[in-house]
Parts: structure tokens; sequence; C-alpha cells
């Protein structure tokens, strides 16, 4: 549930601040955009893209990952993916 994931992540946030390192396998892109320092893409099972969130999580890459239109949307201090038809 949304509440768990969160606070999952800021639990992870915390370390990786501590100087830890991090690494997490995700497929909430929502999460990834909004608290990821890095990002590894893979597609059948072959690297991606690779590289900082604003880097990898654009309306370009993501869309030629998922072979389907999307928008990176960041709004204040919200951001978000979306799937577009």
């Amino acid at each position: 549930d949304p509440r768990h994931a969160i606070d999952v992540v800021h639990r992870l946030r915390a370390r990786a601040d501590a100087g830890r390192t991090v690494v997490m396998a995700i497929h909430d892109l929502d999460l990834a955009l909004r608290h990821a320092d890095a990002v590894v893409a893979l597609r059948d099972g072959q690297l991606f893209a690779a590289g900082s969130v604003a880097e990898v999580m654009t309306d370009v890459t993501l869309s030629a990952l998922y072979d389907v239109q999307v928008r990176v949307i960041h709004d204040g201090e919200a951001a978000g993916i979306r799937f577009l038809d």
C-alpha cells in the first residue's frame, strides 16, 4: 500500500544520506522518479539506459523503453509518470 511504500523509501533515503549504498529493484516509476538518485532501466534483460533520474526518466527514454507514449510530469513538489493512449 502507498503508506508503507513511502515509509520504506524514506527509510532507505535515510540510509543513503548516512553514506550507505542502497540498491533497490522497483517497478513503481513514480517512486523511482521522486526518490532515486540514479536509475538503471532494463529491457528484455539487457541494459537500456543508465544514469541520473534526470537523464533516464524522460519522455523520450521511457517512451522508447515501453513502446508507448509517456509523459514525465513535474508540478512543484509532485512528480509522476503518465502513460498515454
